[in-house]
């Protein structure tokens, strides 16, 4: 016999007729069934929508594919309710499972610079006066730290303070969210314990701390330390987290693969194509079998995209809109009706609340004297709306003092109030700090001059933040410097410096300024000991007057007997003013520079020779557009018809000075000096390199003369100079090569590299 069967439209109807029929019997109750109840098909239940998970890979500039992978499948209302993102998949996919809409992480990566970004200096108008000042000697990120166990080097050239703070800004609107899984859409970040080599996956805590970790490259990024777990890149470990988004609960997962490829054998060139294909291939075997796990896969073609290139990414979010419209047919059957959709979005997209009002800031990791020393700089004070351009600056004043490698902010909540709370990590490499430069440079005639720099800097020696300083320069030239600045309040607007310089010299000297050669070469030799009082002009200046007093000596090395040997003392008043809102040291773009330096020498004070002397140095570069500027400088000094000595008389000469003339050319106790420049950057640097690549045209005008002996006066016989360069600013200071043409058929060929004193 056939077993009976029932099908689904007659099984419910009777079942639903016998509970019916049951309850009223049991009631007692008799009821007529409606019209047409028993002939009624009952609609079958409605089906479930698969969860989908997005697995998104790190791929450095590449990633930024990712927001046009996420654009397309807006367009084809195709919901997302999990993400896993790795390295720079964890920096699209977190801010955009916080709330973040496309157009908003399209709009950040635009406007960020990350050139500036990838560097740990602040920007330059942030940083103290004093710590400029070191800009054209050391090579920024060469530190290392001093302490009575020896040397310290740091972990990795960047420690990541601007990128934590752009983070920490673009998911305030979480700032309160711990779990993961109470983001708008639920998130996982992977990274990799570099001490196992296992991946580790943040669920939960700080979320800009987690998307940190996950794209801390090794040797580039230091590592971050979370849970006794010292993490970097996720890439290592899982960079197309497929399975981390499915373990989420993800039925069906999108992966969307941007890594770099393999290199083949003709590519692999160097020891950096080396060590690329080497992490390549390590990577590239979990990527396959996590590829295999996705249901969709995405992989666009990027080309010669590097993982660098920053300021082009733009250009990949089309790219990444093309291959997921390209997976149309495969995505189709995930998509919900508009009016889903939009619940959807309404859910997770939310305005990002008004800036709230801090009630109290507080500080851990400090210690009590470099809290007490930045709360009376600090903008963000409680009773005022939270600034965040205030609040970033803030951050900065701590981070400057160099006792910390990263420090971050929290909004917290302390009953019903709300406050600020400043994260400081202590650095391991302070509180002393030795930094490095050098410099080469020749125009490859008889000129030609290297340096090495080393500098000590111990800070905070007392509660005011006394420092002691010192400079070394080993090279043709030597130079000596020390000083213990001691400022006199903890605002540090005024201070006191004891000081003491030796400073030799080779100095070229020339019979007159046709002579393509020096006749004669002599070595200046100075010693001194000074004292300053000196007032800072906010974080652009400071002045500084005080005596010192010492010896020189003038003696000659090489030529022609020009100048007799003699040995002088030194005693004299100094006054200096020095102002510098330049927007980088080595090639600056925008901004202004003046020095003024002025010297009244006293028979008095010890004195060999009385005398007055006096300089004025401005500089001023402007923008044209985005890639290019002018810049124009003029520079005089006097000696007041004080009959100043040889040895002290202005030098000028080559590409720093004045162009098409060697150093030392050009000298007077009296001298003028105009430049008028046009530079235009036409290429970028990767980021982690320097910031592009410069050609430059400039014209100089000016003399020296020795007053009652020049009947032309200041403003005639005038000397002119064209240059035509090229030059780069690279993480290891400025690089120049030039062409230089004056006045006597005078020319120089010259080339630069490093940072000068």
């Amino acid at each position: 016999m056939r077993p009976m069967r029932f099908s689904i439209a007659f099984a419910l109807p009777l079942a639903l007729l016998l509970s019916v029929s049951a309850v009223a019997q049991s009631a007692s109750v008799q009821a007529a069934p409606a019209p047409g109840a028993s002939d009624a098909p009952a609609a079958p239940p409605a089906k479930a929508r698969p969860k989908i998970g997005l697995a998104l890979s790190g791929g450095g500039a590449r990633g930024v594919t990712h927001i046009g992978v996420l654009r397309a499948l807006e367009e084809m209302h195709i919901p997302i309710d999990y993400i896993a993102g790795t390295s720079m998949g964890a920096v699209v996919g977190g801010l955009y499972a916080s709330g973040a809409s496309t157009e908003e992480l399209a709009q950040l990566i635009q406007k960020t610079n990350w050139v500036e970004i990838f560097s740990d200096r602040p920007v330059r108008d942030q940083i103290p006066f004093r710590q400029k000042a070191d800009d054209k000697t050391y090579i920024e990120g060469l530190n290392l730290g001093l302490d009575s166990k020896g040397l310290h080097l740091k972990k990795g050239l960047i420690n990541g303070q601007k990128l934590m703070f752009l983070l920490e800004n673009n998911t305030l609107r979480v700032s309160d969210i711990h779990s993961f899984d109470d983001l708008p859409i639920p998130f996982r970040c992977v990274s990799t314990d570099i001490v196992t080599g296992e991946k580790y996956i943040f669920s939960k805590g700080s979320l800009p701390v987690a998307i940190r970790s996950s794209m801390s490259l090794p040797a580039v990024f230091t590592p971050t330390e979370v849970e006794g777990h010292l993490l970097v890149d996720g890439g290592i470990a899982d960079n197309l987290p497929v399975d981390v988004v499915r373990a989420m609960g993800a039925d069906i997962v999108i992966a969307v693969d941007i890594g770099t490829p393999p290199l083949d054998r003709a590519q692999i060139t160097n020891p950096i194509a080396v060590y690329s294909q080497v992490l390549n291939l390590l990577m590239q075997k979990e990527i396959d079998v996590q590829m295999a796990n996705a249901n969709i896969l995405l992989r666009p073609d990027l080309g010669g995209f590097s993982n660098m290139d920053f300021p082009n990414s733009m250009k990949l979010v089309p790219l990444g809109e093309e291959v997921a419209k390209a997976s149309a047919d495969k995505l189709a059957p995930f998509a919900v009706s508009p009016q889903e959709y939009a619940a959807w979005q309404a859910r997770v997209r939310g305005l990002p609340p008004p800036p709230p009002t801090v009630d109290f800031v507080e500080f851990t990791g400090t210690d009590p004297k470099v809290e007490a020393l930045v709360r009376g700089r600090f903008k963000t004070k409680p009773g005022q709306p939270l600034n965040l351009s205030d609040l970033g600056k803030d951050l900065v004043v701590v981070y400057n003092t160099g006792e910390y490698t990263d420090v971050s902010y929290e909004l917290v909540k302390r009953g019903d109030k709300q406050g600020v709370l400043i994260h400081a990590e202590s650095n391991p490499m302070g509180p002393n700090y030795m930094r490095f430069g050098i410099q080469l440079s020749s125009d490859f005639s008889y000129n030609s001059n290297w340096s090495v720099f080393a500098g000590l800097r111990m800070t905070h020696l007392n509660r005011l933040g006394a420092e002691w300083k010192s400079d070394l320069e080993v090279g043709l030239n030597q130079r000596l410097y020390t000083e213990f600045y001691q400022p006199l309040d903890l605002g540090a607007r005024a201070f006191v410096v004891p000081y003491a310089r030796y400073v030799n010299e080779l100095d070229y000297v020339f019979f007159n300024a046709r002579e393509s050669e020096p006749s004669a070469s002599y070595r200046t030799g100075m010693g001194y000991v000074g004292f300053d009082f000196g007032f800072n002009l906010g974080l652009s200046g400071e002045v500084r007057f005080g005596p010192r007093w010492g010896r020189a000596s003038y003696s000659r090395a090489v030529g022609v007997d020009l100048f007799p040997n003699f040995h002088a003392s030194i005693g004299e008043y100094r006054l200096a003013y020095k102002l510098d809102r330049l927007d980088s040291a080595d090639l600056p773009t925008k901004g202004l520079h003046i020095t003024l330096d002025a010297s009244d020498s006293e028979t008095g004070l010890g004195a060999t020779a009385a005398y007055q002397k006096g300089e004025l140095k401005v500089k001023a570069y402007q923008h044209l557009g985005e890639r290019s500027g002018v810049f124009e400088w003029i520079a005089g000094g006097t000696d007041f018809g004080s009959n100043v000595p040889y040895y002290d008389w202005f030098r000028l000469g080559g590409p720093g000075s004045f162009g098409g003339y060697m150093d030392g050319q050009l000298t007077g106790p009296n001298y003028w000096a105009a430049r008028l420049g046009y530079q235009y950057q036409f290429a970028t640097l990767p980021a982690f390199i320097g910031k592009g690549l410069y050609v430059m045209v400039f014209a100089d005008a000016g003399k020296t003369w020795i007053q009652n002996l020049d009947d032309a006066g200041p403003f005639q016989n005038l000397k002119y100079s064209g240059t035509v360069a090229f030059g780069s600013s690279t993480k290891f200071g400025p690089v120049l090569f030039g062409y230089s043409y004056a006045s006597g058929k005078n020319q120089q060929l010259f080339v630069s590299l490093g940072k000068r004193w």
